[in-house]
């Protein structure tokens, strides 16, 4: 049975090589029937209402089975000392996985300078150089790679921290770079995962118009599902999944070979260097982000080193080969239904309707949403939540419980979560009466009301000097608010009688006491 890995080659053999079914079929050692079914499927889901559905679930189907030279004369022996008890410290740190916190030669050099010492920062360097390489070692030799436009885009991670609305917060820079003119381009998120992995690529081909031939990664987790022998990469389900999208083919650098992508390895320190080591502090991220955009643009309007670099970017971003569209960037897991009528997603509680207590759910995870289905139908969505410990309930999944429970809807997380217009509805009206609520909640949902529709009904009575509006007369109202036609007032038989009393006692006594001081000014005369 073929994997995912081969169905992807496939397709990529047949889109960006143009090969027939019986050249794919010889290369891979594969019947030519098999290559066919797959290049089948491939065409349905493209031709799909949702192409990214249909694929993910054709790539998804897993097989089923029945079971040296000159020395610098500046460097003393103290110097020599001090360095190598740095040099020392940072092997150290590797090894307790502190590697990014190591010492390099800025820092050593200016530890130098502190005490005193008269040393160039090119001498320190090249004496930590000569030392990490050792006597008997030849400095390696790098070949200059030739790119051809659009061909090849690198991709890396970097680390950095931004006081986001006074608070010091972790996130993480997704960077591309186009080798051949040397484009840059960095997107901001708050985790390193997946769905950043997938949403950083989506957003980076719909902001270039178009999509490289090859993308260059290192060993990242977020591409690189396991190792399959000394040399070769099983990648992960979303990079196939973009490959397909996508049309591009992948590469990854051997272990701890940054050169192998040296022009994003460059270009995540200088992009991090020039946005964000004097300007750290922001109201928000989109803020951050655009702040980024904004010297992205800057650098590559500069022509650093490169001869015409604006004609270069030109000539690049043309030969990109064209997008199919936008990639739905989600995670697909099944979970369970608990007592509360919720599924727990890292720690965080999503509501669902009570009707699939016990029941398992399959849930869509995006980086700022989640949605969940039964059986393909959607049943639920919620904005996420990354808050540990965090209840995101709709109080509309739990009707058919309060419907049997009214007497727990005043003090229901469900009524909490609701907006403040209609807690304050709920309060003056239906406190006493919170089944007469729920019902009014059934109608809504029923005849697809939102919220903002009963607090303008509810305002509309309220201004018809009705002081506690009923269910039965917000529901004789919400239909005239849609139609735009006047409906009458149903009678309130409780609030509104008495005060109708009230208002016609309050009259009687008014008239009486006018009466009595007329009479009192008469016979005082």
């Amino acid at each position: 049975m073929l994997n995912r890995v081969d169905k992807n080659r496939i397709i990529l053999l047949s889109r960006t090589e143009h090969k027939g079914s019986r050249a794919i079929a010889k290369e891979l050692n594969l019947n030519r029937k098999t290559v066919q079914r797959v290049l089948r499927k491939y065409a349905e889901a493209i031709a799909a209402e949702d192409p990214d559905e249909a694929l993910l679930q054709a790539l998804a189907e897993t097989p089923k089975y029945d079971v040296s030279g000159r020395h610098p004369t500046a460097i003393t022996p103290e110097m020599s000392a001090i360095i190598d008890s740095i040099l020392e410290d940072n092997k150290h740190k590797r090894s307790i996985g502190l590697g990014k916190q190591c010492a390099n030669g800025i820092t050593i050099h200016r530890v130098l300078v502190d005490k005193g010492y008269k040393v160039s920062y090119t001498t320190v360097t090249r004496y930590i150089h000569r030392k990490l390489i050792g006597p008997d070692k030849h400095e390696e030799a790098f070949v200059r790679i030739r790119y051809a436009p659009g061909n090849i885009s690198e991709f890396d991670w970097g680390e950095i921290k931004l006081y986001i609305d006074g608070k010091l917060c972790r996130l993480y820079m997704a960077v591309f770079t186009l080798p051949y003119s040397n484009h840059r381009k960095a997107y901001l998120f708050r985790h390193q995962n997946t769905l950043a992995f997938m949403e950083s690529h989506r957003n980076y081909f719909a902001d270039m118009k178009g999509a490289p031939l090859v993308m260059v990664y290192d060993n990242m987790k977020v591409a690189v599902k396991k190792f399959v022998g000394p040399t070769e990469r099983e990648p992960t389900d979303a990079l196939v999944r973009m490959s397909s999208f996508y049309c591009f083919q992948y590469r990854f650098c051997n272990p701890a070979s940054g050169w192998e992508k040296g022009h994003v390895e460059n270009s995540v320190g200088h992009v991090r260097q020039r946005a964000f080591s004097i300007q750290m502090r922001f109201a928000t991220i989109e803020e951050a982000q655009m702040w980024l955009d904004k010297i992205c643009d800057q650098l590559n309007a500069e022509d650093e080193s490169i001869m015409g670099k604006q004609e270069r970017i030109r000539e690049e971003l043309c030969s990109l080969q064209p997008c199919p569209g936008k990639i739905g960037c989600f995670e697909s897991s099944e979970y369970s239904v608990d007592k509360y009528s919720t599924v727990k997603i890292a720690n965080v509680r999503y509501s669902v309707p009570d009707i699939y207590v016990g029941k398992r759910l399959t849930v869509k995870l995006y980086s700022e949403k989640i949605t969940v289905y039964d059986a393909g139908k959607k049943v639920a969505a919620h904005q996420r939540s990354y808050t540990a410990g965090q209840w995101i309930i709709d109080i509309e999944h739990y009707l058919r419980t309060l419907l049997r429970k009214p007497g727990a809807v005043a003090s229901s997380e469900a009524l909490h979560q609701m907006p403040e217009g209609m807690k304050a509805i709920f309060e003056k009206c239906f406190k006493n009466d919170p089944k007469d609520f729920v019902q009014l909640l059934v109608f809504a949902k029923e005849q697809s009301f939102s919220y903002r529709d009963i607090e303008a009904a509810f305002d509309v009575l309220r201004s018809r000097g009705l002081r506690k509006p009923s269910g039965e007369q917000l529901r004789a109202m919400l239909p005239s608010l849609r139609d735009g036609d006047s409906v009458p007032v149903v009678e309130n038989t409780k609030d509104d009688t008495v005060e109708a009393i009230a208002k016609a006692s309050q009259v009687s006594i008014n008239a009486l006491a006018s009466i009595m001081a007329r009479r009192s000014r008469a016979y005082n005369s």
